[in-house]
């Protein structure tokens, strides 16, 4: 029983009621929250019950103080309601009527399915019997007969077993006369068997291209299915050569037969394939690194966990794509200069797990002479943050000291947070990373390094598995809308560095990193390694390492093949911090680290004694 409409008076209400027998009388009553009510029945000519036979009205005598107090929906609502409920009914018979038509199908098709009759047997014994009992083409064929007729579904094993029995029954006479090219039993049956194993061919051919890492063209596809296309069909009146790739209907083709043998068109990631063996050495000897400076953090201190890494920008970022609503005859093009897509500024990015930290992080943005001139210098540097930093200089490209000035500068950022935080700087194996200037920055300064292994970067660099990505993509959306305010496209180094600092703000400053440093192995214990990791090392959680020093070996797999260790310049600060170990250092243990440079000037950095254009090579003269 559903109310369905109600309409109160000073002395009763009617209510029309949905009920499933229509039987009422007088005596049927209901119990509310205020008294019990009596249904009187109304006569179904009623004018409330005009629009259903199934309704019936009733007056519903309730005491005259109580009839306020009912909570009774208003018939807009009721009406809603019932709407719903049609709704609902129409979907479910819908349903039901689909899902009896499967069920007629696939009764009839389960019959059908149970073997194999008629000229798909005859396509299938020639299949197995040219591809040299190879079940894999049969399958395939097979799989888009079902499909297409809407026959039962068989998994492999079931096609297998009955292509296997129908070919071991079959006579070898049948067999010969089914696949003799010169007089066959079947001409079309053969053809379309000839055809599916041409396609065949010509996929198996173009994954083995994939396994070496070779993506073919579509017109290196036609040209490979025509290559092996056999005589019987050059000469039978329903096969056509495949063509080249300037035909239209021959680009189809090719489509057609990515979407039937499950293809696309794409291209593979190129990186170096590294053995999971030695990719798990190195992930091991950096955390080992990791958990033994963990160790070693002196009483009452934290580990503030810091990754540095450089990444290009370019001057132009507009290769995003767009809505557009010009015909394609129209000619238009992004107006923008060679030089401008070929320019680059480096940003030196900063990121920590201590997101209260993270904000004080030097962000560095380094220019060459060319793309920054000396008179937007100070323009542009008045526009940036406190903690962004840009740099003037003859490249744009960082050296390792470059780097060991912009650890003193981290350092000089982190001084009110040495009492509470021991800094701990991962970097990747880059060759500006590992000079010796960066070693004695690393001491002076008291910030521990560690190194991310090299050809490990792209798996548990933090900078590379989780921030630049997502920098690049809102750097791209800030350029675009620069761009749309102004009146010819074009965006200044100024207003590329304005979209960059939002970029800093919204990504890099604005977002916790802890867990991101945390699901790349750079915690204590490694307790909360992602699965990504894990698949690609092939490792079973928990990882359980020891704390103990890394041994020269393990430093050796974190490091590039034929570089020096520094060993004694890996450890020299860390046991520093370790009473009763003297290490011969410049300076006392207390002192204070050196002092920034002012804004305005440069690192200082040595003078080059060479410098080279797009073509020649020059030595620079003493003095010059």
């Amino acid at each position: 029983m559903i109310v369905v409409a109600a309409r109160v008076t000073d002395r009763d209400a009617i209510v029309v009621l949905r009920c499933s027998d229509g039987v009422y009388t007088s005596s049927d009553s209901i119990r509310t929250h205020t008294s019990t009510c009596v249904f009187e029945k109304v006569p179904l000519g009623h004018s409330l019950c005009n629009h259903s036979p199934s309704f019936i009205v009733c007056r519903l005598l309730v005491p005259r103080s109580a009839a306020p107090n009912m909570a009774i929906p208003s018939l807009h609502v009721l009406h809603a309601r019932k709407r719903v409920l049609d709704a609902d009914a129409a979907t479910m018979t819908r349903d039901l009527k689909k899902a009896r038509a499967q069920l007629r199908v696939g009764t009839a098709a389960a019959r059908r399915g149970l073997q194999l009759e008629g000229n798909v047997r005859r396509v299938a014994l020639s299949i197995y019997v040219l591809s040299d009992a190879v079940i894999e083409p049969v399958l395939l064929y097979l799989r888009a007969v079902y499909r297409q007729r809407h026959w039962a579904h068989l998994d492999d094993a079931e096609l297998t077993r009955l292509v296997v029995d129908d070919y071991l029954a079959a006579d070898m006479t049948e067999l010969f006369s089914l696949t003799d090219a010169g007089a066959p039993l079947d001409p079309d049956a053969l053809a379309v068997a000839m055809k599916r194993l041409n396609e065949w061919a010509g996929v198996t051919w173009a994954a083995t291209q994939n396994k070496k890492g070779i993506t073919p063209s579509t017109s290196a596809l036609l040209d490979a299915l025509e290559l092996r296309r056999p005589d019987f069909l050059k000469h039978h009146v329903s096969s056509r050569p495949w063509g080249n790739s300037s035909s239209g209907a021959a680009r189809k083709r090719a489509s057609r037969l990515r979407v039937r043998l499950h293809g696309r068109i794409g291209s593979l990631r190129v990186r170096e394939e590294i053995p999971v063996e030695t990719m798990r050495a190195k992930a091991f000897a950096a955390w080992q690194w990791l958990n033994h400076l963990q160790a070693r953090v002196p009483a009452g201190k934290t580990l503030l966990r810091v990754n540095l890494d450089e990444t290009p920008i370019c001057l132009f970022q507009g290769h995003g794509s767009g809505n557009i609503f010009l015909a394609k005859s129209t000619t238009t093009a992004q107006n923008v200069p060679r030089w401008t897509r070929r320019a680059y500024l480096t940003h030196v990015a900063f990121v920590c797990d201590n997101p209260e930290i993270q904000f004080v992080l030097p962000q560095v943005i380094i220019a060459n002479e060319r793309t920054l001139p000396a008179s937007q210098l100070a323009t542009v540097r008045a526009l940036c943050a406190p903690n962004v930093r840009v740099l003037r200089a003859k490249s744009a490209w960082v050296n390792e000291h470059i780097i060991g000035q912009l650890i003193r500068w981290l350092a000089a950022a982190l001084r009110p947070y040495v009492p509470a935080f021991q800094p701990l700087l991962l970097f990747d194996a880059a060759p500006q990373h590992l000079g010796p200037a960066v070693w004695r920055a690393c001491s002076a300064v008291r910030i521990w390094p560690i190194l991310v292994p090299a050809k490990l970067t792209w798996l548990l660099q933090v900078l590379d598995t989780h921030v630049f990505a997502a920098y690049k993509v809102f750097l791209q959306k800030a350029y675009q809308e620069t761009r749309v305010c102004t009146d010819n496209g074009h965006v200044g180094v100024a207003e590329l560095l304005a979209s960059v600092q939002a970029a800093i703000k919204t990504i890099i400053e604005a977002r916790h990193w802890t867990g991101a440093f945390d699901q790349n192995g750079f915690s204590a214990g490694q307790a909360s390694v992602s699965n990504r990791v894990l698949q690609e090392l092939n490792v079973v959680a928990p990882v359980h390492l020891p704390s103990t020093r890394p041994s020269l070996g393990q430093l050796r797999d974190c490091f590039p093949r034929h570089r020096a260790i520094p060993e004694a310049s890996l450890w020299r600060c860390v046991d520093l911090q370790v009473p009763g170990v003297a290490v011969a250092v410049t300076g006392a243990v207390g002192d204070a680290p050196p002092p920034l440079p002012p804004p305005d000037e440069p690192p200082d950095l040595p003078e080059p004694i060479c410098f080279r254009t797009r073509s020649r090579f020059y030595i620079k003269a003493p003095g010059i």
